[in-house]
């Protein structure tokens, strides 16, 4: 054991270690209390529920930063690499062509009027015509555009284009874009120009081609037509001058358009024939909707398809879907029907009521707006198509007068040569079929002169300055921000447990006055005291806790506290060095001294004397040991040891036997303090059974390990049993352990 000088002098003014240095106040021991007259619940210190702030996040890192920087590394880099595939590359390259929603018209040489639906299905067209794999395959073929490295490799390249080109409009107007995005500008813009082209001509430039096609056919056709026209009239001159009259004669001239007029007279009957059995066909489907919308039972179902489309009907419905698939998702979870699942089948039996109650009370409604909409709509139908019925049969009987009289005429007028009609009448189909033809062709050689509907506006080229910048300062941070979220919520993980950081936290914090404030002893520490007793860290602890020891002797009621319980909220946190050394302080400075080791399942201070562990306490408590058989006196310390002995479940229950409390009060007649090291007062219940035993009692906190809220617990509990807790000795203050170092180097050299 570490056997320092004795300090000069102690402080006697009511102060305790800061764990810097320092002395903080400490007046006469007093803990943290309501006034017994207050029925209010005592109020928790706010340090239990202090919101995190910048300092306190940065102090919640001191024990595991590494660790936090090593998670936060790992999730930078995560962020990093999911940042790098999914932004996408910041090089593009497009084209831009022009399509015209209207079409020119070729007789008015202006736009004709715009037919939205016939535009919008033209222009929804266009990507889909650029994508087309005919024009993918003449892009490709194109001279060294299949051999560019970025789609060399590709097992499909038609299908790699159909991916990665981008078509579409800019929003509502008629500019279309061909786009791509990749990391290869100049490859881009070979690849892009080469469909812009391909879509030019195999799309727009194809049109044009075929009108050209068309007007050759068309004027090859008419000139054949004019040959045959003259080959007539020659032939018609020939016949008659054989029957000795004229092409010209007025009887044949009558005879040729009384045929044409009967023909179309037939054409126009045969029209209107037509027109009247479709009519008669509609009606017939009138009446048979008619019928079906007075059948009560079609009616009802088309009653409550209307009812489908109500919103208030569509809103309950709705709910009702919610309220079934939350019980289906709460009977899946409990098995069993609970008063809550009880109480949702009665609310989705509520609310089926409630929509049939507005069907009903809406039916009449309904009835009335069906009827409207349906039929008195069909009536209407079938009373406008009467009308057309009857104006077609009018019509019809008309037609056939008119063809019938027509005839007649014809009959009377058939003296002439009937090879000589057929002739003439053939001629004035071929001379109407020619116009027809010179027509067209006109049409087409308007078209072509005009401009076209689809142009090319821009071709593609390669972008200025370097667009990847904006992408790795994106990526970059994506990955500063991973690390730094990371990072702050590891801070805030470890900041929710609040591990105790100085002794402030203990007396400003929780109002628990700190006694005093020791070294952090970890192993190699450990291992260097064993080593060498005149170590400056054992120089050290043994003046921290004599620190300790002065203000257990002169507090204002050190006379009555001799019998000293040392415990801790849980393990680890240095109660059972704060005992022992507690302890071998008191004798250093004179006073009888009795350690015990009440810590019956986890015995430990026999091992630091180098003592047997039996016979002990539990030994005394079976009722197999005396005083004077399990009391050990340690050698050159001036104390004594009564190590735990062999704890089990008999000796723990003892207890609360009369035989612990005479062994206590025979150690109080004995020794002038006794030193209790307990268990941890929220692991077990040794402590507070052993607690009814002692004068007071001392909590061991551990920096950076020990949790503010247990240790306010474990105050709390000692607190409620009736335990005064003096107080608090801090561990691990490495901090001012190595100021003392240094300082005792310094007076050493």
């Amino acid at each position: 054991m570490p056997a320092p000088t004795e300090p000069s002098s102690a402080p006697s003014n009511g102060t305790s270690s800061n764990g810097e240095g320092a002395m903080v106040p400490w007046a006469g021991y007093a803990t943290p209390a309501v006034p017994a007259w207050s029925s209010m619940p005592p109020m928790r210190p706010e340090i239990l529920s202090a919101r995190p702030d910048p300092l306190g996040l940065m102090k919640a890192l001191k024990k595991n930063w590494l660790l936090g920087l090593i998670l936060a590394g790992f999730t930078g880099a995560a962020c990093l690499v999911l940042a790098w595939f999914m932004v996408p590359q910041n090089w593009e390259v497009q084209s831009l062509i022009k399509v015209a929603w209207s079409e020119p018209d070729a007789n008015m040489e202006r736009p004709r009027p715009v037919d939205p639906k016939a535009a919008e299905k033209f222009r929804l067209n266009q990507p889909v015509m650029v994508k087309n794999p005919l024009v993918l395959r003449t892009a490709r073929s194109k001279p060294g555009i299949s051999q560019l490295p970025m789609i060399r490799d590709e097992v499909d390249q038609i299908l790699w284009l159909q991916e990665n080109l981008l078509v579409n409009y800019y929003q509502d107007s008629e500019v279309m874009y061909i786009r791509m995005r990749d990391d290869y500008p100049d490859q881009m813009v070979k690849i892009v120009n080469a469909v812009t082209d391909a879509y030019i001509d195999k799309v727009v430039d194809q049109e044009n081609i075929k009108k050209r096609v068309e007007r050759e056919n068309l004027q090859s056709r008419l000139n054949n037509l004019n040959q045959d026209i003259g080959i007539n009239k020659e032939q018609m001159n020939r016949i008659a001058a054989q029957i000795g009259t004229s092409i010209d004669d007025a009887a044949k001239s009558k005879e040729a358009l009384i045929t044409m007029q009967l023909s179309s007279l037939e054409a126009n009957k045969n029209r209107i024939s037509a027109e009247l059995r479709k009519l008669r066909s509609d009606v017939s489907a009138l009446n048979f909707q008619k019928q079906s919308y007075e059948d009560p039972e079609k009616m009802d179902m088309y009653l409550e398809e209307i009812m489908q489309e109500d919103r208030t009907v569509a809103r309950m419905m709705m709910d009702i879907s919610q309220l079934e698939a939350f019980m289906s998702e709460q009977s899946q979870v409990t098995r069993r029907e609970t008063g809550h699942m009880l109480g949702m089948k009665r609310q989705l039996q509520a609310l089926y009521e409630k929509v049939q109650q507005y069907k009903s009370t809406n039916k009449p409604m309904l009835m009335k707006r069906f009827q409207m909409l349906y039929v008195d709509s069909v009536d209407m139908q079938l009373k406008m198509l009467d009308e057309q019925q009857n104006i077609l049969e009018q019509d019809l009987a008309q037609a056939v007068q008119n063809s019938e009289e027509k005839a007649e005429e014809l009959s009377k007028v058939r003296k002439f040569d009937k090879d000589l009609a057929q002739l003439q009448l053939e001629l004035v189909s071929q001379e109407q079929l020619a116009a027809q033809l010179a027509t067209k062709i006109g049409i087409l050689d308007v078209e072509l002169g005009m401009e076209d509907r689809i142009q090319r506006l821009e071709q593609a080229t390669i972008p200025d300055g370097n667009p990847n910048f904006t992408r790795y300062v994106l990526i970059a941070f994506c990955g500063v921000s991973g690390f730094g979220l990371a990072l702050v919520g590891f801070a805030f993980a470890e900041f929710t447990r609040r591990r105790v950081d100085c002794c402030a936290e203990m007396s400003e914090g929780l109002g628990l006055p700190v006694m005093g404030a020791i070294p952090e002893l970890n192993a190699r520490v450990r291992r260097q005291l064993a080593a060498d007793a005149n170590h400056p860290v054992g120089q050290m602890l043994a003046e921290s806790i004599d620190t300790v020891r002065a203000m257990l002797m002169h507090s204002d009621r050190g006379k009555s506290m001799r019998v000293i319980m040392v415990t801790s909220a849980v393990e680890q946190e240095g109660k059972s060095t704060v005992a022992s050394q507690l302890a071998a302080s008191l004798a250093r400075c004179g006073r009888k001294t009795l350690l015990v080791d009440s810590d019956l399942r986890n015995p430990s201070a026999h091992l630091l004397f180098g003592l047997d562990a039996e016979p002990g306490l539990a030994d005394y408590l079976r009722g197999e040991a005396e005083v004077a058989d399990i009391c050990h006196a340690i050698e050159g310390e001036g104390l004594a040891l009564l190590p735990a002995g062999r704890g089990d479940w008999q000796s723990v229950q003892a207890l609360t036997s009369n035989a612990a409390h005479e062994l206590f009060d025979a150690l109080r007649s004995e020794y002038e303090f006794v030193i209790v090291d307990s268990s941890p007062v929220l692991s077990l219940a040794d402590s507070l059974l052993i607690g009814q035993f002692v004068d007071a009692a001392i909590l061991a906190v551990l920096r950076q390990h020990s949790q503010i809220p247990r240790v306010y617990e474990a105050y709390e509990k000692l607190n409620s049993v009736g335990i005064e807790v003096l107080g608090t000795v801090v561990g691990g203050e490495n901090r001012r352990g190595r100021r003392a170092r240094n300082q005792l180097q310094a007076q050493g050299s």
